[in-house]
C-alpha cells in the first residue's frame, strides 16, 4: 500500500479536479455534459471558410457529443471502487478524448482489445502536466487501492512545459503558452529551460513507474506527439502523431470512412491520430515493451 505522504505531499482537502489550465469546470461534477465548446482557428483552419469547417463537422450533427463523468469526475463508465483489477489510463485531453466520442478515443479502445475482466478507469484530465498525472494517480490510488490489482497503467505523457503548482486555491499548471503578458516575462524563461523541465519530467515518470513497481503492474509510456522543441513545437525526429505514416496502423478497431475524422473543436487528436496511439500503445502491449518511448 502506498505510505501516507498526503498531508505533507498535497494537503488534507485536495480538489484533484481543481486545475486551472483549461475550462474544465464540468470535471468537478459527475453526470453526462453535451459538448458546447466551439472550434479554435489554428494554423490549420484559419484558411478554412465557415462552409468547410461545417462540412468537416457534419459528423457530429448527427452523432452529437457528450462527456459521461463518473462520481469522481472522470471520463469512465465505471465507478471507482477498491478490489478486483483495473487497466489505468493517465494524461492530458488527448487522453480524456477531448472532442471525441468515447468509443473512438484510443484508451477506450485500447481497454476494449486487451481487457477481460479488469475495469477502465481513465484517469486523464485536460489541462494535466507530468507531475499532475503523477498527483492523480498517487491520490486516487490512496483512495481506492488497498485491495486493487492493477493490470496495467497506459501514459500519454503531457507536454514538457506544463508545470504544476499549488496557491491557496489548489494546484494551477503554468505553461508557456496560456501565461498572460506579465507571467511570460517572468516565468518563460524558467519553463522553456531544458533542465527544469528534464528534472520535472523524469522525476514525475519515476515517481509513477514507482508506483507501478509498488502494485506490480505494467508501465507503458510515450510521449511521440509531445516529443517537440517546446519553443518551435517542431519535433525532435522529424515526426510526431499527426504526420507518421511510418507507424504501425492496427487494423483492429479501424473504420477506414472516419479516418479525416477531426476532433469536434478542430484542434485536439481526431479519429486518425486516437488510433495511432491505440496501435502503438497495442503494439508495445504485445510486445511487453515497457521500456519508454520518449
Amino acid at each position: 500500500m502506498i505510505e501516507d505522504f498526503s498531508k505533507w505531499l498535497i494537503g488534507d482537502n485536495l480538489d484533484i479536479l481543481s486545475t486551472r489550465a483549461a475550462d474544465i469546470s464540468l470535471l468537478k461534477y459527475p453526470g453526462t455534459y453535451e459538448f458546447t465548446g466551439d472550434y479554435e482557428r489554428d494554423d490549420y483552419t484559419q484558411n478554412l471558410s465557415d462552409e468547410k469547417v461545417a462540412d468537416k463537422l457534419s459528423y457530429y450533427k448527427d452523432n452529437p457529443l457528450a462527456y459521461k463523468l463518473n462520481s469522481d469526475g472522470f471520463r469512465t463508465s465505471d465507478e471507482f471502487k477498491d478490489g478486483g483489477e483495473v487497466n489505468i489510463f493517465l494524461g492530458c485531453s488527448n487522453s480524456f478524448g477531448y472532442g471525441m466520442h468515447q468509443h473512438h478515443t484510443w484508451t477506450h479502445k485500447l481497454h476494449n482489445e486487451i481487457s477481460s475482466t479488469e475495469k477502465y478507469w481513465n484517469l486523464s484530465v485536460p489541462g494535466n502536466g507530468i507531475d499532475s498525472d503523477f498527483r492523480t494517480l498517487y491520490y486516487i490510488l490512496k483512495k481506492y487501492g488497498k485491495n486493487i490489482k492493477v493490470k496495467n497503467i497506459f501514459h500519454y505523457a503531457p507536454l514538457y512545459h506544463r508545470f504544476e503548482f499549488h496557491d491557496v486555491a489548489g494546484p494551477i499548471i503554468l505553461s508557456p503558452n496560456v501565461l498572460g503578458a506579465f507571467e511570460k516575462t517572468v516565468f518563460k524563461n524558467l519553463l522553456m529551460e531544458d533542465v527544469n523541465m528534464k528534472k520535472n519530467y523524469i522525476s514525475s515518470l519515476n515517481a509513477i513507474e514507482n508506483i507501478s513497481n509498488e502494485f506490480n503492474s505494467n508501465y507503458y509510456v510515450n510521449n511521440l506527439q509531445y516529443n517537440v522543441v517546446a519553443d518551435t513545437l517542431k519535433p525532435l525526429h522529424g515526426y510526431d502523431i499527426h504526420n507518421s505514416p511510418h507507424l504501425y496502423l492496427s487494423t483492429k478497431n479501424w473504420n477506414p470512412k472516419l479516418r479525416g475524422l477531426p476532433a469536434r473543436d478542430l484542434s485536439h487528436h481526431g479519429y486518425l491520430e486516437h488510433h495511432r496511439l491505440f496501435s502503438l500503445f497495442l503494439n508495445m502491449y504485445n510486445k511487453n515493451y515497457k521500456k519508454r518511448y520518449l
